[in-house]
């Protein structure tokens, strides 16, 4: 290796230790800065219990998060984000390693000097050509094969990342292919990727070696900390929040969230639906920053298939740009509650077709890669236009209905059973309060009252009572 570290030079007359320190500190503390004020929407959002079953939670981000099953699903793109995701672990400790050795401080430098470390320097050379490799397959995929399911997504930014992390790992291969052409009996010489950096580079002045090495290292560390603070601008916030979002996930499928949850009176509510971000859960509201734009959920919406205005994937990103707009870096969070606000988000930054054109099928959530939860948030959004009285008029009869009889179809409710004549000698029990049965056959209004689903109904009695099943109907 070259003998002196790039931090022990002098600059304007200045240590190198003095602006790595000033790289260090300035970059941090924007980072966090950044997030902290990330972090205040989400902590405005309403109560969601995620805090039980933690050894599930743990085991399904193992599966979910760092194995990443979900994504081999589309194959190519899967193995791409694969290849990336772990290049960008297992080379995240070559930055931190570089970063602290200009800080004076090599907390990994004794680690490094093990037979880990000679691991660890095959491995991170191996996976900087890996994703080298990836980023230009992604690039080329993005700008040639133009999948459907990109349209409406950051573009130019998905471009910029990508070539963001070519530069990290370029520069890392200078760093090092430069100082194996000043010490060519260095061990790392069997590295590949040091090596065929190496071969690139003039080996017969030393001052120029020397200053790409010091070039090299700077670039790398001012590039990590651009980077860093880059994250939480965009789309690709959710490479910081996408493991969290799955252990938050659902551990369960099916079933919508109460109108709120903690609250039993429902007379205590102000509102039923969501007419504001601040109305969506913390974890809702994680969910948009945690969104990789891959339109995997708009690819299998069945409601997106036949040209319905509905795209899960552009619904979550309309209402991520609106958490960026309505909570800003810097001056106070836009807008309290008021109804102008709530009126900005529903039915103009989403529309009322968005909202009414989901099936709620429920193939956005088990496609998503990151366990964004769209049916919650579509559903809390209707409960708003119902209560608001903006709900399509074809509601109207049946929700009136509804509030009358508590069917849809407007019929008596002395008359639910009746169908059960059709039955002939089956008997069937009709049950009262205090009445037991070993299987309570809920048959709701449909079964009861619509001549098709009725006769689903029977034969599901008919292989009840041929089984023997002590069944009963309410």
């Amino acid at each position: 290796m070259i003998s002196m570290h790039p931090a022990n030079d002098t600059y304007l007359g200045l240590p190198g230790y003095f602006f790595a320190w000033g790289i260090f500190i300035a970059g941090l503390s924007l980072f966090s800065y950044i997030i902290y004020r990330r972090f205040l929407l989400i902590r405005s959002g309403q109560a969601d219990p995620r805090f039980s079953s933690l050894g599930k939670r743990v085991a399904e981000l193992l599966l979910y998060g760092i194995i990443q099953k979900r994504q081999p699903r589309y194959l190519w793109a899967g193995v791409i984000h694969i290849m990336i995701f772990w290049g960008f672990v297992i080379l995240g400790l070559r930055s931190i390693d570089l970063v602290t050795q200009g800080l004076n401080i090599p907390i990994l430098h004794s680690l490094m000097q093990t037979r880990f470390g000679i691991f660890y320097d095959g491995l991170k050379d191996l996976f900087e050509l890996i994703v080298l490799g990836a980023c230009l397959w992604a690039i080329l995929r993005r700008a040639l094969i133009r999948p459907e399911r990109y349209r409406g997504s950051h573009q130019f930014e998905a471009y910029f990342v990508l070539g963001l992390i070519s530069f990290l790992m370029l520069t890392d291969m200078l760093y090092e292919g430069s100082a194996l052409l000043m010490h060519p009996s260095d061990p790392m010489k069997w590295l590949p990727a040091v090596e065929m950096a190496a071969l690139t580079l003039p080996g017969s002045d030393p001052r120029f070696l020397t200053g790409l090495h010091s070039a090299a290292y700077w670039l790398h560390i001012l590039a990590f900390f651009f980077f860093l603070n880059f994250l939480p601008l965009g789309k690709h916030f959710h490479i910081i929040t996408a493991l969290p979002n799955v252990f938050f996930k659902k551990l369960s499928k099916g079933g919508v969230k109460p109108a709120r949850w903690g609250v039993e009176d429902m007379d205590e509510l102000e509102s039923f639906g969501v007419e504001k971000l601040e109305d969506f859960t913390w974890k809702h509201i994680l969910d948009f920053y945690a969104c990789t734009e891959c339109g995997r959920c708009s690819d299998n919406c069945p409601a997106n298939a036949i040209g319905r205005p509905l795209s899960p994937k552009m619904l979550t990103i309309k209402l991520r740009d609106h958490c960026f707009e309505k909570a800003p870096l810097f001056g106070e969070k836009k807008g309290g509650g008021h109804e102008e606000d709530a009126r900005a988000m529903v039915g103009e930054i989403i529309s009322d077709d968005e909202i009414w054109s989901c099936t709620t099928c429920g193939a956005c959530e088990e496609e998503c890669p990151v366990f964004i939860e769209y049916i919650d948030k579509i559903i809390d959004m209707r409960r708003h236009l119902i209560e608001t009285s903006q709900n399509p008029k074809t509601f109207n009869q049946v929700l009136m209905h509804i509030e009358k009889t508590g069917n849809p179809f407007g019929k008596p409710a002395a008359k639910r059973a009746d169908w059960i004549r059709e039955l002939g000698d089956i008997p069937v029990k009709v049950l009262s309060e205090g009445d037991r049965v070993d299987v309570l056959y809920f048959v709701d209004s449909y079964g009861s009252y619509d001549p098709a689903a009725r006769s689903i109904a029977a034969d599901i009695i008919r292989a009840f009572h041929k089984g023997g099943v002590d069944f009963g109907i309410l």
